[in-house]
């Protein structure tokens, strides 16, 4: 903090900062003269929020000549308990944040309204307001996180609890399957809906995009979105419908989120993308059952979502259909079954990356074959061929077989394959490649994993880094 200031001394830092803000600007005042407010607005740093009020911020009148810039008064706080700065200004501003390459980058400052009878008391918290039979609902002051400190909410086919809190200028993503709660919530923290118990803290400029909790229209959700964008809200709440936007609107609103969440501003985005939520948000709330099953970092959350869905759809999996695309071959043999095997050993057409899987294909002779050869060949649904191999490869002779006869090949191995569907083509034949039955792309099966991986194998590397110049990050 002294270097800060000493800074402020030697002329190191410019007169004037432009400021990301609506009205106006701020100059410097470098000779530290402290100014008088004459409007009922201060703004702080949320980092080290402190009194105007303490002892250290001194006001005297203001000396500023006829025509000058409004100066900003910046003085120490030295309290060992309360360490931060504080400003007080002569004109209406709105939240506002040093451009990038200020000193200031990355301290959010934020409005915090008082009257002038309060004398900048340092507690700017609006009253709670009643919001059911037990529940209270308070709008923050700006700068302060979102919080559902034990908030229920009785649905009609569920019960609803939630209990987190989002910190100041973080981008979060609500993320759960339908019917898990996430529009309630938003709602919860516009106001729109009330909570029949707990206690629910939002920042005073709230938005919620309403068309994009219903509507079907992205004519209406890019105009509601545009018309939000521009009022710059403290807390910005998003539904799952903006997923029906096209991909050049999206990446419009991501960067434009992002730009409202350097401001300070607090997004919550309600969405079914989770490549979005691994991407541009740092935290995830996962929804489930009418509960928060998880909260933090979102790649972490997503892998968690990722895992229950694999979970549910395993256990509802169908067995994999035996639809080939093309059959053929001189009927010497019939496969009668091709089977894909979970690692518990359950018939499935659902298969986690990595999983050790077995590909069971049941054969039946219908003449006799010397030395009969069975083999597979996995294709992605593009037609790359993945992986193949078949019984003479693999040095494993099971003839001479006769009419009759019948066999059953198993194939066991990682299933190392980035998400995606597979198919896979089963033949029985001779060395020389004469096919008995050849049915190709037979079955369909699914990859998914807990994580976001592109191509065809996945490998799953062990990344290292070694610094070999330079200075060790902290």
């Amino acid at each position: 903090m002294k270097a800060f200031f000493n800074a402020l001394k030697t002329g190191w830092l410019p007169a004037a900062y432009e400021m990301d803000d609506l009205d106006a600007r701020l100059r410097l005042d470098r000779r530290g003269i402290p100014v008088r407010p004459a409007h009922d607005r201060a703004i702080q740093f949320d980092r080290n929020p402190v009194s105007l009020n303490s002892e250290h911020f001194q006001q005297t009148r203001d000396r500023r000549a006829p025509g000058d810039a409004p100066r900003l008064a910046i003085q120490p706080d030295l309290d060992a308990n309360r360490r931060g700065f504080a400003a007080a200004f002569h004109f209406r501003a709105h939240a506002a944040i040093p451009r990038r390459g200020s000193p200031f980058h990355g301290h959010y400052y934020t409005e915090v309204r008082a009257t002038p009878r309060e004398r900048y008391r340092g507690n700017h918290s609006r009253p709670a307001l009643a919001a059911g039979p037990r529940a209270r609902m308070g709008l923050s002051a700006a700068g302060m996180p979102v919080e559902f400190r034990s908030v229920v909410v009785q649905q009609p086919d569920r019960r609803l609890q939630l209990d987190f809190s989002i910190e100041d200028g973080v981008f979060a993503g609500i993320i759960g399957s339908q019917g898990s709660g996430r529009r309630t919530l938003l709602r919860l923290a516009s106001g729109d809906a009330k909570p029949d118990s707990g206690e629910l803290r939002i920042p005073a400029r709230t938005i919620l995009a309403a068309a994009t909790l219903h509507s079907s229209s992205t004519a209406e959700i890019r105009a509601e979105l545009d018309a939000i964008l521009a009022q710059r809200p403290r807390l910005l709440l998003i539904g799952p419908s903006a997923d029906l936007l096209d991909e050049e609107h999206r990446q419009y609103l991501v960067a434009e989120l992002h730009r409202r969440q350097r401001q300070g501003a607090i997004i919550l985005l309600a969405t079914n993308d989770l490549s979005l939520v691994e991407q541009h948000c740092d935290e995830a709330v996962l929804l489930d059952l009418g509960r928060v099953a998880a909260h933090g970092e979102a790649r972490r959350v997503a892998a968690a979502y990722r895992k229950r869905v694999f979970e549910r759809l395993r256990a509802s999996a169908a067995p994999a259909a035996v639809a080939p695309a093309a059959r053929h071959g001189d009927g010497r043999a019939v496969l009668r079954s091709i089977r894909i095997l979970g690692r518990e050993g359950g018939e499935t057409s659902l298969v986690e990356s990595g999983e050790l899987i077995t590909v069971s294909v049941g054969i039946r002779f219908k003449g006799d074959v010397d030395d009969p050869v069975c083999g597979i060949l996995i294709r992605s649904r593009v037609g790359i061929t993945v992986y193949g191999t078949n019984t003479g490869q693999e040095n494993l002779h099971f003839g001479p077989c006769r009419d009759g006869d019948e066999v059953e090949v198993g194939y066991r191995f990682d299933c190392s394959l980035c998400p995606g569907e597979y198919t896979i083509t089963v033949a029985s034949h001779d060395p020389d490649g004469t096919a008995h039955e050849w049915l190709e792309e037979a079955v369909l099966f699914t990859v998914t994993d807990t994580r976001y991986t592109t191509g065809v194998a996945n490998l799953r590397a062990e990344v290292n880094v070694r610094r070999l110049t330079g200075a060790v990050p902290k």
